[in-house]
């Protein structure tokens, strides 16, 4: 298997003037056809050649990893070019071929499945299965987005049994919250029992979960790991038997817990891996920083480059566009480069909502009926003191009345923020504000917008927790109620 940290690809094949754009767009082009042949119709010698093609107007390291990548696969796979894969089409709907053992399926992209985990699987997940698995054939990350509820779990299993089985792949490392870890090692014995699954969390001792770490290195299988030990335990992640180690998959569940240039981030980029992969339901971030770093883990910084070119090619002339004074030339140059930034990350995002899953001969049959309730709950005295103040300061004022000012959605976020808990606000700001005590308005604004760091809540009693915040206060109250009627419930 090729070594996806080698060769990233410099900013000046993605950003200079050399070779020529027209040369530079028609490799590009070449290179999504090549991803369309193997991802949707499994013509790998067809796109072996387009690949070629590409490669003579643009040899870019890039492109040869991923012909060397597909020669790899070609061989390691005994495939033989078809005298009709140059005229035949394949139905639209074919998402999978037959296969001669009669314990498994074939998926387009070559990935054979179980048949008793394949049978249990809606057909969008299937698809989502294909596109993680074409992701792995090119070495390259992604983000699978589905909504809640989707399976973006079970669809992570069926992928990694498959390549464990197939010995494409040996080591893998999950991170995800405490919450959801042991929910994943119960997927993983449904799902697929076979797969050895080792946990290393806080309800082990430390010699235990170094010696589960030793297991899945030295033996294979997948290791569960919360997002804190994860970040203190990085070293070890990195080495097995004082050697160099790299995992073969790297997945993050609750993948959005690293958009911020936090110590946890800095850690989880550290650990080795040759593909990435990121689970998250909520993928609408509050900026293109975020965006972009996401992006720069699934990718390892080869995608979207570093933060400062990152700055400068799109999130500058994006967020010029949508200040008000913005000219008619800024908004429409924004709305291109938007698009742009879109088209780029596009082919490594996968997001399917309810609605689209299930519309039309897909019904939710299945599923039993959902209903929402919105329920109004009232700030308290000390978010109403906070919301006051930040609304009462100079700098909101000035988003108000002058023209010249950037977005406002820092503000609302703001503003949001206090309507959860005043303890999300920095600080300082707490400190002083949850004592009802009023202060400099400059002082209140710019600490919120400055996003310094959040409030530990460590020394904080249960209870002042909970009377500082109407939505924790009524959560509470219902979850006691739900459990004397011994309902179930998921926060």
């Amino acid at each position: 298997m090729a070594d996806a940290n080698a060769d990233a690809t410099s900013d000046d094949e993605w950003f200079g003037l050399s070779p020529s754009a027209k040369k530079r767009n028609e490799a590009e082009e070449l290179y999504q056809q090549v991803k369309h042949l193997v991802n949707e119709e499994g013509k790998y010698f067809v796109a072996l050649e387009k690949l070629k093609q590409a490669i003579n107007l643009l040899p870019i390291e890039r492109y040869k990893r991923r012909l060397q990548q597909l020669e790899d696969y070609i061989k390691s796979e005994n495939l033989a070019p078809e005298s009709n894969e140059l005229k035949a089409e394949p139905p639209k709907n074919d998402i999978k071929t037959a296969t001669t053992d009669p314990n498994f399926m074939k998926l387009s992209t070559g990935l054979k499945v179980r048949k008793e985990l394949y049978d249990k699987l809606y057909n969008y997940q299937i698809e989502g299965v294909n596109w993680m698995h074409a992701l792995f054939l090119q070495m390259e990350g992604g983000i699978l987005a589905d909504d809640m509820g989707l399976g973006k779990t079970v669809q992570s299993i069926a992928l990694l049994s498959s390549l464990l089985e197939s010995k494409a792949i040996k080591h893998v490392l999950i991170v995800a919250p405490t919450t959801l870890l042991i929910n994943w090692g119960k997927e993983f014995y449904k799902w697929a029992p076979l797969v050895k699954v080792y946990k290393f969390d806080g309800s082990l001792t430390p010699t235990k979960r170094l010696h589960n770490l030793k297991c899945v290195q030295t033996r294979g299988g997948v290791l569960l790991c919360t997002y804190d030990l994860c970040r203190s335990n990085s070293e070890n992640f990195s080495i097995c038997d004082r050697r160099n180690f790299v995992w073969d998959y790297l997945i993050l569940d609750e993948g959005h817990k690293i958009k911020n240039p936090t110590k946890t981030t800095q850690k989880i980029h550290e650990v080795p891996s040759r593909t990435r992969l990121m689970l998250t339901g909520t993928p609408v971030q509050n900026n293109l920083r975020e965006l972009w770093s996401l992006y720069d883990f699934v990718m390892k910084g080869t995608l979207l480059g570093s933060y400062a070119t990152f700055k400068t090619k799109y999130e500058d002339p994006i967020l010029r566009g949508r200040e008000r004074n913005a000219s008619k030339r800024d908004i429409i140059k924004s709305k291109k480069i938007a698009e742009d930034l879109r088209q780029i990350y596009g082919p490594y995002f996968l997001r399917r909502t309810k609605n689209q899953v299930f519309k039309g001969k897909n019904s939710m049959v299945t599923l039993p009926r959902k209903f929402d309730w919105v329920i109004w709950i009232q700030l308290n005295e000390a978010q109403i003191a906070v919301y006051r103040n930040f609304l009462e300061s100079d700098t909101v004022k000035q988003l108000i009345l002058q023209a010249n000012m950037r977005s406002c959605l820092l503000h609302i976020i703001t503003l949001k923020k206090i309507c959860d808990h005043p303890r999300l606000l920095p600080e300082r700001v707490c400190d002083e504000v949850l004592r009802i005590k009023r202060f400099g308005d400059s002082q209140l604004s710019d600490s919120v917008l400055n996003g310094e760091d959040l409030f530990a809540i460590d020394n904080v009693s249960d209870d002042e927790l909970i009377k500082e915040s109407g939505k924790l206060a009524f959560c509470l109250n219902l979850l006691e109620n739900l459990k004397e009627e011994a309902q179930k419930c998921w926060i």
